[in-house]
């Protein structure tokens, strides 16, 4: 496995603790207010994704001089 295959598995499992997270906080509003919740994190996710597939080397590599 690359390091960069690692650091791209990390993130993933870090936004789907956060989805997760954000679910469990959302548990006691009403059904059209999770629908939208979920809308928005699935164009998120597809977002992402779709900025990983068309250029995957940006935003592997951190300034931290900056």
């Amino acid at each position: 496995m690359k390091v960069a295959d690692g650091y791209a598995e990390m993130a993933n499992s870090v936004q789907q603790a956060l989805n997760t997270e954000m679910l469990n906080t959302a548990k006691n509003q009403d059904e059209a207010s999770m629908d939208k919740l979920l809308e928005g994190l699935e164009e998120t996710t597809a977002k992402i994704e779709a900025e990983q597939k068309a250029s995957p080397h940006k935003g592997q590599n951190i300034n931290t001089f900056a």
